[in-house]
Parts: structure tokens; sequence; C-alpha cells
């Protein structure tokens, strides 16, 4: 069998979804399969169907919307390493032709189980079997384009501070709520940060994620920035999560960037029913491949928790 010089992505909105976490953890299974196949360059491609625009579970996204939901999504596909192109496809026609000129490359999902829309776009089964074979897991990238811009960012902004970058769910105060039992409390983050600033001046606290689900009390903790009040976006926050000493944060789309990016983390009121599909057993500490500083914790959101565990990073 030829060595594939490229690998290809593949991410059909009509089956997949608009979810940064889904999005992310299909980029590192892009990566696993090109490793794996010694490709040398991996392009990404996006189909999004104004006929089909999304999958059977958000049916709130329509042939009217849905370029509102892509364009919010976009950049998150820059975090692949390396990444050589993206091409968006609107017409599912023209889709078929370039694809029919790739069928000999490796891809993500394999060109079968894309025709049989079967993709794994979720679970890390594929990523872990890596990480036993291989001894390591391809980590995400700063954003493609980005990296010189975080860089400066935090040297205005951050310097000889302590960067945590954090994300709480709040999918109650969204327009399409959804798996409300994820949520944290803010009342319980809000105090964690109030207290870590008494005790620390040198932490600084940077909130990522919906401007819809950060609550405007945050704003005037004086160790608090809010990424989406200063005109940053998603390529921005996920630079900034990447850069940052800690993450801290529900388990969602952002704690997907900290689980294959490197930075330590805290990935709170983790989701048992998400144990089959990342495989690890209820009350586990660590992903299989997680480093020494990578934990994740069970319970919902507590000020002597949020504490106890940022201080164990801190202090190490």
């Amino acid at each position: 069998m030829s060595i594939p010089e490229e690998a290809i992505g593949i991410y059909d909105f009509s089956y997949a979804p608009y979810a940064l976490g889904d999005v992310l953890t299909w980029q590192v299974n892009l990566m696993c399969e090109a490793y794996e196949r010694k490709a040398t360059h991996v392009s990404s491609i996006l189909i999004a169907d104004q006929y089909v625009p999304s999958n059977a579970f958000q049916k709130h996204i329509t042939s009217v919307n849905y370029k509102f939901y892509l364009n919010n999504l976009l950049d998150a596909f820059l975090c692949t390493n390396p990444l050589d192109s993206i091409k968006i496809f609107n017409c599912r026609y023209a889709f078929n032709d370039f694809l029919a000129l790739k069928t000999t490359k490796a891809a993500w999902p394999t060109f079968d189980g894309h025709l049989k829309k079967c993709l794994d776009y979720s679970s890390h089964k594929k990523v872990n079997r890596f990480y036993r074979e291989h001894g390591f897991v391809p980590e995400l990238q700063i954003p493609l384009g980005y990296k010189d811009w975080v860089q400066q960012f935090f040297k205005d902004h951050f310097s000889q501070k302590y960067v945590v970058c954090v994300n709480i769910r709040q999918a109650r105060l969204k327009k399409e709520p959804q798996s409300l039992y994820r949520d944290s409390s803010a009342d319980v983050w809000f105090d964690f940060m109030q207290y870590i600033h008494k005790i620390n001046q040198d932490v600084v606290f940077v909130l990522v994620g919906g401007y819809e689900e950060i609550e405007d009390r945050f704003s005037s903790l004086p160790n608090v920035i809010v990424v989406r009040e200063i005109g940053l976006n998603l390529a921005h926050e996920l630079a900034i999560l990447k850069t940052s000493n800690l993450f801290m944060g529900t388990s969602s789309g952002f704690a997907a960037m900290a689980t294959f990016s490197g930075t330590p983390y805290v990935i709170t009121n983790y989701d048992p029913n998400a144990a089959p599909e990342t495989e690890i057993e209820i009350g586990a500490k660590q992903y299989p491949f997680a480093k020494k500083n990578q934990i994740l914790d069970w319970g919902t959101e507590k000020l002597e928790t949020l504490t106890t565990l940022f201080l164990e990073i801190y202090n190490a």
C-alpha cells in the first residue's frame, strides 16, 4: 500500500454536530489518523449543505440560520497540527466530485464511514488506542494565525501574572438551552474568584465562552477579564486557553481544548454519562493519556473544592 501524502478530515454537518467539543475531538482523531498513516500534511473538508444543514439532534439549525452557527464555530477548525488547508462546500454534488479524486488518501472518517454517515466525533476510543500504541496523543495547536497575537496579548496584559482560563457552563441562559444538569453554579465561581484575589493578587482569571452565559457581575471583579467584552472571538479564546497556566471549567467544549492541548486543567462537574465514551471509570481522576496536572473532578462545584484543586496545581 502506498503511503498517502495527505490526510483528509471530513466534517459533514448533516450528521455531525455544530459543537465545539466534538469539532476539537474530531481534529485529534484526524491527527492520530495522519500520524499512523505517515501523511505529510492534513486538509479539513467541511460540508454545510443548505438542503440538509444540520443533524437529527439540532433541528433548530435550519437553512435560514445555519451559516450563523457555522461562522461561530469555524475558527475551532484551525487547531489541527499540521493544517495545510480548509475547504468548505455548500454544494454536495461539488463535494462528491472533489471526494472522488481523493479516495486513495487517508481520511477521518474513512470514505466508507462517511458514505454511511458513521463518524465517531466525540468518543476517546481511537485516541486511547493511539496512546496505548504510541505513548502520546497529538496536541491541538493555537489556532493557525494567532500565535504571534496571543504572545503579544499575554505580554501586554499578563506580565508576571498566573493566568487561569475559566469556562462556566450556564446553558440555561442560552437561547436554545440543553443538558441543564451539566451547568455550573455561577455563585460558587464568583465566590472562588473573590477568595483567590484576597489571598493572591498575582492570579488573573480569563473568562471564555458565549457572552450570554457570563453574568455581568464577573466584570466587576478586579482579577477577571471577560474575553468577549473586549471584542475577541473564539479563535482568541482558544489561543488564550492554550497559553494559560491553567484551565478550570465544566466538562464542555473548552474543556476538550484543554484535554488535548497540554495545558494543566481542572475539569469540574464531570458528566458520568460520558464515562463510557471516554473509557474511564466513574470517579477516575484522570484520562489515561493525561499529564500530571490534568485533573477530573466529578462533583458539583463547591468553593472548598475549587480552592483545593487550584492550590494543588498552583503550588506544584
